[in-house]
Protein backbone atom coordinates (compact mmCIF):
# COMPACT_ATOMS: atom_id res chain seq x y z
CA UNK A 1 0.00 0.00 0.00
CA UNK A 2 2.88 2.84 0.76
CA UNK A 3 4.26 1.31 -2.39
CA UNK A 4 1.48 1.99 -4.56
CA UNK A 5 0.42 5.57 -2.19
CA UNK A 6 4.65 6.02 -3.43
CA UNK A 7 3.73 6.00 -6.97
CA UNK A 8 0.66 7.42 -7.30
CA UNK A 9 2.25 10.60 -5.31
CA UNK A 10 4.90 10.74 -8.19
CA UNK A 11 2.63 10.47 -10.41
CA UNK A 12 0.47 13.40 -9.32
CA UNK A 13 3.72 15.37 -8.99
CA UNK A 14 5.03 14.57 -12.87
CA UNK A 15 1.31 15.58 -13.89
CA UNK A 16 1.44 18.74 -12.14
CA UNK A 17 4.72 19.54 -13.64
CA UNK A 18 3.43 18.74 -16.97
CA UNK A 19 0.44 21.29 -16.59
CA UNK A 20 3.06 23.73 -15.38
CA UNK A 21 5.20 23.55 -18.44
CA UNK A 22 1.96 23.55 -20.70
CA UNK A 23 0.06 26.43 -19.14
CA UNK A 24 3.21 28.44 -19.77
CA UNK A 25 3.37 27.00 -23.51
CA UNK A 26 -0.38 27.47 -23.74
CA UNK A 27 -0.57 31.39 -23.19
CA UNK A 28 3.23 31.83 -25.37
CA UNK A 29 2.73 34.63 -27.99
CA UNK A 30 -1.17 35.06 -27.01
CA UNK A 31 -3.02 38.47 -25.88
CA UNK A 32 -2.49 38.84 -22.69
CA UNK A 33 0.15 35.92 -22.22
CA UNK A 34 3.26 35.68 -21.45
CA UNK A 35 4.76 37.06 -24.76
CA UNK A 36 2.95 40.65 -24.15
CA UNK A 37 5.39 41.67 -21.12
CA UNK A 38 8.37 40.37 -23.10
CA UNK A 39 11.39 41.42 -20.83
CA UNK A 40 13.53 39.76 -18.02
CA UNK A 41 12.76 42.56 -15.78
CA UNK A 42 10.17 45.62 -15.58
CA UNK A 43 10.47 48.92 -15.39
CA UNK A 44 11.22 49.53 -12.05
CA UNK A 45 14.34 46.66 -12.55
CA UNK A 46 12.81 43.70 -10.58
CA UNK A 47 13.27 40.57 -11.82
CA UNK A 48 10.17 38.06 -13.21
CA UNK A 49 9.27 35.11 -13.88
CA UNK A 50 11.64 33.88 -16.23
CA UNK A 51 9.43 31.43 -17.01
CA UNK A 52 6.84 34.35 -18.43
CA UNK A 53 9.46 35.45 -20.78
CA UNK A 54 8.79 34.58 -24.66
CA UNK A 55 12.39 33.07 -25.16
CA UNK A 56 11.50 30.66 -22.46
CA UNK A 57 9.72 28.32 -24.96
CA UNK A 58 12.83 28.54 -27.43
CA UNK A 59 15.64 28.81 -25.20
CA UNK A 60 14.92 25.36 -22.89
CA UNK A 61 13.71 23.67 -26.45
CA UNK A 62 17.73 24.73 -27.61
CA UNK A 63 18.91 23.35 -24.47
CA UNK A 64 17.32 20.41 -24.42
CA UNK A 65 18.69 20.21 -28.08
CA UNK A 66 22.36 19.84 -27.14
CA UNK A 67 21.75 17.71 -23.96
CA UNK A 68 20.15 15.22 -26.07
CA UNK A 69 22.86 15.54 -29.01
CA UNK A 70 25.67 15.37 -26.23
CA UNK A 71 23.98 12.14 -25.08
CA UNK A 72 23.42 10.71 -28.27
CA UNK A 73 27.22 11.09 -29.24
CA UNK A 74 28.10 9.66 -25.94
CA UNK A 75 26.46 6.43 -25.74
CA UNK A 76 25.51 5.47 -29.09
CA UNK A 77 28.96 6.75 -30.72
CA UNK A 78 32.06 6.69 -27.76
CA UNK A 79 30.41 3.97 -25.89
CA UNK A 80 28.62 1.47 -28.10
CA UNK A 81 30.84 2.64 -31.84
CA UNK A 82 27.35 2.10 -33.12
CA UNK A 83 27.74 4.84 -35.63
CA UNK A 84 30.27 7.53 -37.02
CA UNK A 85 27.57 10.66 -36.07
CA UNK A 86 24.40 11.07 -33.98
CA UNK A 87 21.93 14.40 -33.90
CA UNK A 88 19.10 15.38 -32.77
CA UNK A 89 17.62 18.11 -34.26
CA UNK A 90 14.14 20.16 -33.28
CA UNK A 91 11.97 22.17 -35.70
CA UNK A 92 10.06 24.91 -34.95
CA UNK A 93 8.06 27.40 -36.38
CA UNK A 94 7.32 31.28 -35.20
CA UNK A 95 3.60 31.34 -35.85
CA UNK A 96 2.74 27.59 -35.47
CA UNK A 97 3.00 26.33 -32.13
CA UNK A 98 4.19 22.90 -32.32
CA UNK A 99 6.70 21.52 -34.59
CA UNK A 100 9.05 18.05 -34.82
CA UNK A 101 12.27 16.30 -33.45
CA UNK A 102 14.61 14.28 -35.82
CA UNK A 103 17.69 12.04 -34.82
CA UNK A 104 19.86 11.16 -37.84
CA UNK A 105 22.57 8.35 -37.38
CA UNK A 106 25.23 7.27 -39.63
CA UNK A 107 25.82 3.70 -39.33
CA UNK A 108 27.29 0.59 -41.49
CA UNK A 109 24.06 -1.40 -43.24
CA UNK A 110 24.69 -4.30 -40.84
CA UNK A 111 24.65 -2.12 -37.65
CA UNK A 112 21.78 0.22 -38.73
CA UNK A 113 19.16 -1.56 -36.37
CA UNK A 114 21.20 -1.82 -33.06
CA UNK A 115 22.27 1.87 -33.59
CA UNK A 116 18.53 2.76 -34.22
CA UNK A 117 17.48 1.04 -30.99
CA UNK A 118 20.69 2.49 -28.71
CA UNK A 119 19.11 6.04 -30.15
CA UNK A 120 15.76 4.92 -28.60
CA UNK A 121 17.16 3.70 -25.56
CA UNK A 122 19.01 6.76 -25.01
CA UNK A 123 15.73 9.10 -25.29
CA UNK A 124 14.42 6.61 -23.30
CA UNK A 125 16.77 6.59 -20.61
CA UNK A 126 16.80 10.23 -20.34
CA UNK A 127 12.96 10.32 -18.96
CA UNK A 128 13.20 7.64 -16.75
CA UNK A 129 16.95 6.80 -14.62
CA UNK A 130 19.34 8.59 -16.28
CA UNK A 131 17.43 11.94 -16.47
CA UNK A 132 18.65 15.39 -17.22
CA UNK A 133 21.51 16.44 -14.13
CA UNK A 134 22.71 20.46 -13.36
CA UNK A 135 26.08 19.30 -15.35
CA UNK A 136 24.42 18.75 -18.11
CA UNK A 137 22.47 21.61 -17.46
CA UNK A 138 25.69 24.02 -17.00
CA UNK A 139 27.42 22.75 -19.82
CA UNK A 140 24.89 22.92 -22.83
CA UNK A 141 23.95 26.90 -21.23
CA UNK A 142 27.54 27.38 -21.60
CA UNK A 143 27.78 25.89 -24.98
CA UNK A 144 24.48 28.20 -25.75
CA UNK A 145 25.62 31.33 -24.83
CA UNK A 146 29.30 31.01 -26.09
CA UNK A 147 27.85 30.85 -29.52
CA UNK A 148 25.38 33.29 -29.41
CA UNK A 149 28.20 35.79 -27.77
CA UNK A 150 30.48 34.75 -30.92
CA UNK A 151 27.67 34.98 -33.38
CA UNK A 152 26.67 38.51 -32.17
CA UNK A 153 30.82 39.60 -33.99
CA UNK A 154 29.20 38.52 -37.21
CA UNK A 155 26.46 40.48 -39.52
CA UNK A 156 24.90 37.25 -40.54
CA UNK A 157 23.68 36.51 -36.98
CA UNK A 158 22.31 40.10 -36.29
CA UNK A 159 20.56 39.84 -39.24
CA UNK A 160 19.02 36.39 -38.24
CA UNK A 161 18.07 37.66 -34.85
CA UNK A 162 16.31 40.75 -36.39
CA UNK A 163 14.49 38.54 -38.56
CA UNK A 164 10.47 38.94 -38.44
CA UNK A 165 10.65 42.13 -35.02
CA UNK A 166 8.42 44.05 -37.26
CA UNK A 167 5.86 41.27 -38.27
CA UNK A 168 2.53 41.80 -36.38
CA UNK A 169 2.09 37.45 -37.65
CA UNK A 170 5.12 36.61 -35.41
CA UNK A 171 3.47 37.62 -31.72
CA UNK A 172 5.89 38.16 -29.23
CA UNK A 173 9.14 38.72 -30.84
CA UNK A 174 10.66 41.79 -29.92
CA UNK A 175 14.48 43.20 -29.16
CA UNK A 176 14.06 41.31 -25.91
CA UNK A 177 14.72 38.08 -27.71
CA UNK A 178 18.24 39.90 -28.41
CA UNK A 179 18.89 41.64 -25.32
CA UNK A 180 17.72 39.00 -22.89
CA UNK A 181 18.73 35.79 -24.20
CA UNK A 182 21.66 34.84 -22.60
CA UNK A 183 19.90 36.20 -19.11
CA UNK A 184 17.10 33.77 -20.32
CA UNK A 185 19.25 30.90 -21.05
CA UNK A 186 21.26 30.75 -17.48
CA UNK A 187 17.73 31.22 -15.86
CA UNK A 188 16.66 27.92 -17.18
CA UNK A 189 16.33 25.03 -14.65
CA UNK A 190 16.96 21.47 -14.71
CA UNK A 191 13.01 20.63 -13.95
CA UNK A 192 12.42 22.66 -17.25
CA UNK A 193 14.01 21.13 -19.49
CA UNK A 194 12.94 17.86 -18.23
CA UNK A 195 9.33 18.79 -18.52
CA UNK A 196 9.65 20.04 -21.80
CA UNK A 197 11.58 16.58 -22.88
CA UNK A 198 8.58 14.63 -21.31
CA UNK A 199 5.96 16.66 -23.74
CA UNK A 200 7.88 15.63 -26.51
CA UNK A 201 6.70 12.32 -28.67
CA UNK A 202 9.88 10.46 -27.47
CA UNK A 203 7.90 7.30 -26.51
CA UNK A 204 8.09 4.41 -28.90
CA UNK A 205 4.32 3.62 -29.75
CA UNK A 206 4.20 7.00 -31.11
CA UNK A 207 7.66 8.03 -32.82
CA UNK A 208 8.29 7.28 -36.49
CA UNK A 209 11.36 5.02 -37.63
CA UNK A 210 13.17 4.81 -41.10
CA UNK A 211 16.28 3.12 -42.02
CA UNK A 212 17.44 3.90 -45.48
CA UNK A 213 20.82 1.87 -47.13
CA UNK A 214 22.85 3.51 -49.33
CA UNK A 215 23.78 0.56 -52.01
CA UNK A 216 21.69 -2.39 -53.11
CA UNK A 217 21.99 -4.59 -49.63
CA UNK A 218 18.60 -4.25 -47.48
CA UNK A 219 18.70 -3.50 -44.53
CA UNK A 220 20.42 -5.77 -41.45
CA UNK A 221 17.93 -7.34 -39.14
CA UNK A 222 14.82 -8.65 -41.91
CA UNK A 223 11.45 -8.85 -41.59
CA UNK A 224 8.40 -8.57 -43.34
CA UNK A 225 8.61 -4.96 -43.84
CA UNK A 226 12.04 -6.09 -45.54
CA UNK A 227 10.69 -7.89 -47.86
CA UNK A 228 10.36 -7.17 -51.78
CA UNK A 229 12.70 -3.85 -51.62
CA UNK A 230 14.00 -3.17 -54.88
CA UNK A 231 16.65 -1.11 -55.63
CA UNK A 232 15.64 2.42 -57.67
CA UNK A 233 17.31 4.05 -60.77
CA UNK A 234 20.82 4.73 -58.77
CA UNK A 235 20.99 2.07 -56.93
CA UNK A 236 20.07 2.91 -53.55
CA UNK A 237 17.48 0.40 -51.83
CA UNK A 238 13.79 1.50 -50.80
CA UNK A 239 13.88 3.09 -47.04
CA UNK A 240 12.18 0.86 -44.63
CA UNK A 241 9.29 2.85 -43.15
CA UNK A 242 8.41 1.87 -39.26
CA UNK A 243 4.64 3.04 -37.79
CA UNK A 244 4.70 3.82 -33.96
CA UNK A 245 5.00 1.12 -32.65
CA UNK A 246 6.03 -1.45 -34.87
CA UNK A 247 9.63 -3.33 -34.96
Amino acid sequence: AAAGGAAAAAAADKNSRRARLWSYLSKWGRPGGPAEGGRAEDDDKQPVDYRSHPLFPYVTLQILQEVLNRRLFSSVRERKRLTYDANFHLTGFDRIQGGWFLVTVTAKPELAEKALEACKETLQDARTWDRISSDNLLSASYELVSKHDAGLQTNRYWVDLMGALQLEDVPGKDLSFIRDYSDVVRAVRVEDVQAMLEALGTDPSVAWTCIGTSGTAAPAGGGEEEEGLEADFHGHSVPTVRAPGRK
